[in-house]
């Protein structure tokens, strides 16, 4: 059943969650995101973004540098993209894979062409965000993921969770529209 009081999802987070210094890639986190929060980089327009997602519950897959090299990047799997039947689907899938790729309870280093696999639509999902722009993170025990998972709360700015789920059903991976 899905959960949308965000302050039932923050009690929660605050409950399956441990504060955390950095990410690792093949781990799961939570946080605070600003997107605007850096003058520095180049932003689009906050009238012309259409929505972002202001606390990410994402499984981080790669740390990346920007083409000029200046910035970094965490490249992940935000699960508030994906609707909630998805979110089970992919989880599932994951736990059945992640044995092999597991070094403790919570760090799944996947392969990347095994992580393609597991992403055909919900590759909708992937985010890239800004080192810089990231706040109050928390790791989530791949134990816990599950808890957090089951929540469609309102975290994003100028879109309801429902609009998000509109758009991954008009996903298209193949032409990459929708």
């Amino acid at each position: 059943m899905a959960k949308y009081n965000m302050s039932d999802y923050l009690n929660a987070s605050q409950e399956f969650s441990e504060p955390s210094s950095k990410i690792i890639p093949g781990k799961f986190y939570t946080f605070a995101y600003d997107y605007f929060l850096n003058p520095d980089i180049k932003n689009v327009p906050k009238d012309v973004l259409n929505y972002y997602d202001t606390m990410p519950l994402v499984y981080v897959f790669n740390l990346r540098k920007s083409k000029n090299g200046n910035a970094l990047y965490y490249e992940c799997l935000n699960l508030h993209h994906l609707p909630l039947k998805t979110r089970k689907i992919w989880l599932n899938k994951l736990s059945k894979v992640a044995g092999n790729f597991m070094d403790n309870e919570s760090h799944i280093t996947l392969p990347p062409s095994l992580l393609k696999t597991l992403m055909i639509k919900p590759s909708f999902g992937y985010r890239q965000y800004h080192i810089n722009r990231i706040k109050y993170l928390k790791t989530i025990p791949f134990k816990n993921i599950r808890k957090l998972a089951e929540f469609a709360a309102p975290t994003y700015d100028n879109v309801q969770y429902q609009q998000v789920a509109e758009r991954y059903s008009l996903y298209n991976p193949y032409t990459k529209k929708g």
